[in-house]
């Protein structure tokens, strides 16, 4: 930790003259804030401030240290600095492949700081373990609706978990009725793998609810795309100051509409270039509209995609991809 000296300047500078400073602490960023005080009496408390035990927590967006070496009696301004662990945004592609995993794609899911994953298609598995993250160490699910490439991974993360060594607890989020049918299939086709040694809270949820699991604020919006399932659901979410929001498979709906004023970061399907599907939707018909009602700066991720699914020319848009990580 450096020591950061003060001015010996007679006015306040701009903010601007100053830079911020982005450290590494371990695997966590942390950034100097740069702040300006007039000299006084109350100065002799920065001195004075200690790195407690509960700064150095690390707890996201916290001060965890102010460092002042001096100041001269000619100065009325001084800067000093304090570090802030940043509360980044981590999103990780297990898959971006549609239903078909066009070219050899894996279907669509990521994984959210690694803590939460969203969507369990049959190959979250696999891609978890490709992507070096833990299963037993996954805190949170969530599901958006019960078709086979967002569910069906589902039955092999019960099994991992029953015999690879899994003792902390696991929320499953999802819409109704997902406890009954993950546990009827996982009982078929691995019998005895969900006589559970570790807590696993099923919380079945519908449009309009808000919560808040294991640190990850949920807001739960209806999309429409198979009306023969027991409901289809999009996400708006927020780690930290973080929020970014989760179309699950859908049309151009209000649900979408919602997500794509909200969120500072949006993952949305985008099932084929031009396409028209009736329960999904597509680059060059649909993109567009969503990019309109977005802010100007939020990075819009396409997934759920078809081999020919570009940006087409949209700014701040991107393209999943298998194994990738995005942060922000």
């Amino acid at each position: 930790m450096n020591a950061i000296e003060t001015t010996g300047m007679v006015s306040k500078p701009s903010p601007a003259s100053v830079e911020p400073m982005v450290r590494v602490q371990g695997n966590r960023p942390f950034v100097q804030i740069v702040k300006w005080r007039k000299r006084g009496w109350d100065t002799i408390a920065l001195f004075t401030q200690s790195v407690g035990p509960s700064q150095r927590r690390g707890k996201e967006g916290s001060t965890f240290c102010v460092c002042v070496n001096h100041f001269t009696q000619q100065s009325q301004w001084f800067w000093y600095a304090e570090w802030r662990y940043m509360s980044g945004l981590d999103l990780t592609f297990i898959g971006s492949g549609n239903a078909f995993a066009p070219g050899g794609l894996c279907w669509n899911g990521f994984l959210a700081n690694g803590r939460y994953l969203f969507e369990t298609p049959p190959s979250a598995l696999m891609a978890l373990h490709k992507v070096g993250a833990d299963p037993n160490e996954l805190d949170v699910i969530v599901i958006s609706h019960h078709h086979g490439d967002h569910f069906l991974g589902l039955p092999f993360l019960l099994l991992h978990w029953k015999y690879k060594g899994r003792t902390k607890p696991v929320k499953i989020v999802g819409p109704k009725d997902t406890r009954a049918l993950a546990l009827n299939i996982a009982e078929q086709v691995f019998p005895g793998s969900i006589e559970e040694s570790f807590p696993v809270d099923w919380i079945e949820v519908a449009p309009g609810q808000s919560l808040v699991v294991a640190g990850l604020d949920l807001d739960v919006h209806l999309v429409q795309h198979d009306r023969r399932l027991a409901e289809c659901l999009g996400y708006a979410c927020k780690i930290g100051s973080n929020k970014f929001g989760y179309t699950g498979d859908t049309i151009f709906c209000d649900g979408v509409k919602d997500l794509a004023r909200s969120s500072d970061v949006l993952i949305s399907e985008c099932a084929s270039r031009d396409q028209v599907i009736p329960v999904h939707m597509n680059l060059i018909d649909d993109m567009p509209n969503v990019r309109a009602l977005m802010k100007p700066d939020a990075p819009l991720i396409l997934t759920h995609i078809d081999t020919d699914v570009d940006t087409n020319g949209m700014k701040n848009t991107f393209i999943a991809e298998d194994f990738k990580t995005f942060r922000f």
